[in-house]
Parts: structure tokens; C-alpha cells; sequence
């Protein structure tokens, strides 16, 4: 099964980036741009790993609040500020 990967960024160019880039490396990749889609992209895909840019405008605190205290909801690990693993 592909790792399933969230990119959590508000500038579109980085997200043309990098998501081909992961897609051709074998990941399941899906992208927000604000928190609202964060939220539900996180619900919904259950990804293994999330990616996300601290300093973009539009997170509120259910998710990517600057700064970034908790995990969304149903994290497993935190790796770092901005960088989750899900799952068992």
C-alpha cells in the first residue's frame, strides 16, 4: 500500500511542486490550502504523514495554528512543528 501524504501549503507553486514529485515517487499525495480543506482533507484520507507550512495565513487554531501547539485530532506522532505521522 502507498504511503498517503498531506501538503499543507497556501502557495499553490509549491504545492505543483512537490505534489508530482511525490506522485512519481510512489505516494498518495492530496493538498490543502487553507485549514478549513486541512481538516477535512485530514478526516476523510487518513493520511500516514502531513507536511505543513507554519507561516501560511490562513490556519486557525483547529489546525495549523501559528504556533502549532497540538496535533489534529487523531495524530499519532509528532515529528516536529508542522510534521505529523498518522496511524498505528
Amino acid at each position: 500500500m502507498n504511503k498517503k501524504i498531506l501538503l499543507v501549503d497556501d502557495d499553490h507553486d509549491l504545492i505543483e511542486m512537490y505534489q508530482p514529485y511525490l506522485k512519481q515517487h510512489g505516494y498518495n499525495v492530496k493538498a490543502a490550502y487553507n485549514s478549513e480543506e486541512a481538516k477535512t482533507i485530514f478526516q476523510e484520507f487518513d493520511p500516514d504523514i502531513i507536511f505543513c507550512d507554519l507561516g501560511t495565513v490562513h490556519f486557525d487554531s483547529g489546525f495549523g495554528a501559528l504556533p502549532l501547539d497540538e496535533p489534529p485530532a487523531g495524530a499519532r506522532e509528532t515529528l516536529g512543528r508542522g510534521l505529523y505521522i498518522n496511524g498505528p
